[in-house]
Formats: C-alpha cells, sequence, structure tokens
C-alpha cells in the first residue's frame, strides 16, 4: 500500500491524456516526478533504520492482526543462524 501511494503521488502524472505533473509537483512538494527504478531501489532494512518500532515495525514484521481474516498467523524464523 505504502509503494502504490508514493507511486500515485510522485510517479505517476495526474492526467491519462496531458503531461501535468504529478499531484505532488501539483502541490509543490517534489520539483520533478521520481522514476520507478528510484522509488524501489533503495530498499532500507530494519537494521539500517533507527526509527522501526511502534505500528510501523508490527506492520514491516506482519504482526497486525485483522478481523477480515480469521486465522491470523505471524511468521517466525524457523531456520535463520
Amino acid at each position: 500500500l505504502a509503494i502504490w501511494s508514493v507511486w500515485r503521488n510522485y510517479v505517476k502524472d495526474r492526467s491519462e491524456n496531458r503531461r501535468r505533473g504529478t499531484p505532488a509537483m501539483g502541490l509543490g512538494i517534489a520539483k520533478r516526478a521520481l522514476r520507478t527504478r528510484e522509488l524501489l531501489e533503495p530498499r532500507l532494512f530494519p537494521g539500517r533504520v533507527r526509527s522501526l518500532r511502534g505500528w510501523l515495525a508490527e506492520c514491516y514484521f506482519g504482526r497486525i492482526t485483522t478481523r477480515a481474516i480469521e486465522t491470523n498467523v505471524t511468521h517466525s524464523k524457523r531456520y535463520a543462524a
């Protein structure tokens, strides 16, 4: 969801027919559109990020439970050293 949100606001043009810039450019947040490579390349791993705690950590590690799914299964490392 987060990648789609960034793609929609920073990569995709506001119009399919005319080149008007991205929504972020329209608000003055970005000077140019990001390339898809720029969006997907710099993956941040938990060991490289200091502020990975709270709901972001719960989301990253897949610990969020939802009522829509009857059996919420959390995965743990079994074979990792």
